[in-house]
C-alpha cells in the first residue's frame, strides 16, 4: 500500500513531466518508477492538490480522436505556477520520496 506522500510526490514528479488525465498518470508512474498507485488513492490526492492549489484540470485545446471518444470526459490535470514552483524548490526531496516509494 502506497503513503500518502508517495503518491502526492509520485503525482508531482508526473505531472511536472508532462499533464495528464487519472489513468494516463497511473500508467506512466508504473511505467517509469515501478510504483503501483490504485485510483482509490490516485484521484483523491489529485482533488487535494488541486484545492491546495498545486493542480488544475486542464482545457483540452483540440477535441481528442474518435479512437479516444471515450476520454472525452476525462479531466487533464496540470500543474499550475504554484505547483511548478513547488516541485522546484523540493525537486530533491520529491525525486527521493518517489524513489523510496518505487
Amino acid at each position: 500500500m502506497e503513503s500518502p506522500i508517495s503518491t502526492r510526490a509520485a503525482l508531482l514528479q508526473a505531472l511536472s513531466v508532462k499533464p495528464g488525465y487519472g489513468l494516463e498518470i497511473i500508467t506512466r508512474i508504473k511505467k517509469d518508477a515501478g510504483l503501483v498507485l490504485g485510483q482509490g488513492s490516485v484521484y483523491p490526492t489529485l482533488a487535494a492538490l488541486e484545492d491546495d492549489g498545486f493542480v488544475r484540470k486542464a482545457k483540452l485545446s483540440s477535441p481528442l480522436p474518435k479512437a479516444k471518444a471515450r476520454l472525452t470526459r476525462a479531466s487533464i490535470y496540470e500543474l499550475t505556477r504554484s505547483g511548478k514552483r513547488l516541485v522546484e524548490d523540493h525537486r530533491r526531496t520529491i525525486m527521493r520520496v518517489f524513489s523510496l516509494a518505487s
